[in-house]
């Protein structure tokens, strides 16, 4: 027998959230890139950063996706691009 886990949707808001929300919805974001580095991520997990909003700092995805369930990292909110500033390093 086979198990699949359950894909988790994150989303992160550095104007609108807090690292202390669950970030499982868009009314109660994340807020910081460390929170999510603190993180591990499993298949099929959705990461999603809110249009328009800016972080400092190197965003390391922990965990892997498969073909079949990989890991989607996309915006909400919006169609302006988020913007992850990795210190050179983007």
């Amino acid at each position: 027998m086979f198990g699949f886990s359950h894909a988790q949707v994150y989303y992160v808001s550095s104007t609108e959230g807090s690292d202390q929300n669950d970030g499982v919805s868009i009314e109660f974001p994340f807020q910081s890139i460390d929170k999510l580095n603190s993180m591990v991520f499993s298949a099929g997990d959705s990461i999603y950063f809110k249009s328009g909003d800016y972080w400092e700092g190197m965003f390391w995805l922990k965990g892997s996706g498969t073909t079949l369930q990989p890991i989607v990292i996309d915006v909400y909110g919006g169609s302006d691009r988020p913007i992850i500033d990795g210190y050179g390093y983007q």
